[in-house]
């Protein structure tokens, strides 16, 4: 599945007036993508290591990569630990709200890496 694709599925959970289970999986997409998109950059392979989430945030937070990052890898520098935190959120604390707005912010900073593809 490609970035893009979980991108648009996160567009959709969030379409009219989304509930809060719709809000958490369009979190928990944007993420999904933007661990996918970075783990090549620093040489993570998502399908195999058991603790992919640990070490790409780890190398996207001190800007560790494995070749001259596209600018949209440096873009979703930016991001990447926010959105962690935000899918750690909707997926683990279920008696914490998580409304549109914090959806909406995840949706927000993966268009903005999006845009970066191609620059």
């Amino acid at each position: 599945m490609r970035p893009e694709d979980l991108i648009a599925a996160a567009e959709s959970l969030l379409a009219g007036t989304p509930g809060e289970a719709q809000c958490r999986m369009a979190a928990q997409a944007c993420y999904t993508a933007a661990l996918h998109m970075a783990a090549p950059h620093v040489g993570v392979d998502v399908g195999r290591d058991p603790v992919r989430h640990a070490k790409v945030r780890a190398a996207m937070r001190t800007a560790r990569f494995t070749d001259a990052p596209p600018q949209h890898i440096l873009v979703l520098a930016n991001y990447f630990e926010d959105l962690a935190r935000l899918r750690q959120h909707a997926e683990y604390w279920p008696d914490l709200p998580f409304d549109a707005d914090h959806a909406d912010q995840a949706l927000e900073w993966m268009r903005g890496v999006l845009a970066a593809v191609g620059r």
